[in-house]
C-alpha cells in the first residue's frame, strides 16, 4: 500500500525524476530523493532540479521551526563516492533553508536510504536522498577518540565570504599554543565529525546554513599537513589577509597543523590563485551553532564576529564509528 501523501508529492509524482514527500500527520519531517545530486542555485545541469527546489522549499517551511530549533539532515545516496555532505543537505538548497535557523545538524547516513514511494528515474543510476527534521542526534554515528579542541577563538579577519577567516583564526591561535590535541592518529581516509559555535556581533551572522560552508571548511583546512610552498602561497594569500604580515602569514603556512586530519597540504596553486579545498568529504557529522555574545574590538580593525568554539562537550573534531 502507498504511503499517505501531501499535495508537494503529488506534484512531484508528475516527474520522474525527483519525489518530494513532505511533513504529515504523526511525521514532521521532509525526504526529498532524486536521480541526481541537487546542485547549486545558478549551476543546476537539468530543469526539472528547479522544480524540485522550489517544492523542497515549501515543504521545509512546514516544518515551522523555531528560533530554538535545530535542523537536522541526514544525507544517504546508493553513490558511495566521496562528497560533502553538509554542502549538499545545506549549501546546494540554500534557498530552501527557512531563514533565521541558527542551528544545524548533519550527517552521511550509513546504509541505503529508504526507497521513494514511486519509482523515479536517474542520471547515472543513482539514487540521492536527503531528510530533515527538527531535532534530533546523528542517526549513524557517534563520537569514538577526542582529536583536538579549543575554546572562544577569535576572528581576527573580516567575513569575505571565503574559509580564509576562519583558516587565519584557527593557525594564528594553533600557533600560540591554545589549540589542545591528543594522541589519536588519523589516516588518511578517516570519517570524524565537528562541532563548532559560532559566536556573533549584534550584527550578525544570524543563519547556520549562511556560514557553515565556510566555517567548516576553514576548521578542516586548519588541520591539513603544512605546505611545501610556503612562500609562494603566502604572497598569494597576503593581499586578501592584511590584517596579518606577509612573514607572519608564511610562518602560519609552513607550520606543522595540531594535529592532522590530511597529509596532503589545503592550498593548490592555481597560477597567482590560491584555492583552499580542505577534506570535507570526510566530514560524515558535524554540528554548527550560532550564539550571540561577541563584540567588536573599540577602535580596531579586528572584527570578532566569528568565534568558533566547542560546545558544552568540548570537542572540535571526533573520528566517527558506526552506531552499533
Amino acid at each position: 500500500m502507498m504511503p499517505s501523501c501531501t499535495s508537494s508529492v503529488i506534484r512531484a509524482m508528475t516527474d520522474p525524476w525527483f519525489l518530494v514527500a513532505g511533513p504529515r500527520a504523526g511525521l514532521r519531517q521532509v525526504e526529498a530523493w532524486s536521480g541526481y545530486p541537487l546542485q547549486f542555485a545558478g549551476q543546476r545541469r537539468f530543469p526539472w532540479a528547479e522544480q524540485m527546489a522550489r517544492q523542497l522549499q515549501t515543504a521545509l517551511s512546514e516544518l515551522a521551526l523555531s528560533p530554538a530549533e535545530t535542523l537536522v539532515g541526514v544525507y544517504l545516496p546508493t553513490d558511495a563516492s566521496p562528497c560533502d555532505a553538509e554542502n549538499r543537505l545545506f549549501v546546494n538548497p540554500a534557498e530552501c533553508i527557512p531563514k533565521g535557523v541558527t542551528s544545524l545538524r548533519f550527517e552521511r547516513g550509513a546504509g541505503p536510504p529508504p526507497p521513494p514511494p514511486v519509482p523515479i528515474s536517474t542520471v547515472e543510476g543513482h539514487v540521492y536522498y536527503c531528510r530533515y527534521r527538527p531535532g534530533g542526534t546523528w542517526e549513524s554515528w557517534e563520537p569514538a577518540e577526542l582529536l583536538a579542541r579549543w575554546r572562544r577563538v577569535p576572528r581576527l579577519l573580516s567575513d569575505d565570504g571565503s574559509c580564509r577567516p576562519v583558516w587565519l583564526a584557527i593557525k594564528t591561535a594553533a600557533a600560540a599554543g591554545r589549540i589542545e590535541t591528543f594522541d589519536s592518529a588519523v589516516q588518511d581516509g578517516t570519517p570524524f565529525g565537528l562541532r563548532i559555535v559560532v559566536h556573533a556581533t549584534g550584527q550578525g551572522p544570524r543563519s547556520a546554513t549562511a556560514v557553515s560552508e565556510n566555517v567548516i571548511d576553514g576548521a578542516v583546512a586548519a588541520f591539513h599537513a603544512r605546505a611545501s610552498n610556503p612562500a609562494l602561497i603566502a604572497s598569494a594569500l597576503a593581499p586578501r589577509m592584511p590584517v596579518i604580515s606577509q612573514t607572519g602569514l608564511e610562518e602560519l603556512v609552513a607550520a606543522d597543523p595540531p594535529r592532522p586530519l590530511s597529509s596532503a597540504s589545503p592550498f593548490i596553486v592555481k597560477g597567482t590563485y590560491i584555492q583552499i579545498s580542505p577534506c570535507d568529504e570526510r566530514c560524515y557529522a558535524g554540528d554548527v551553532e550560532i550564539r550571540p555574545g561577541c563584540t567588536r574590538t573599540p577602535g580596531g580593525t579586528e572584527r570578532r564576529a566569528i568565534c568558533p568554539e566547542e560546545t558544552d562537550r568540548i570537542t572540535l573534531t571526533d573520528r566517527m564509528l558506526p552506531r552499533k
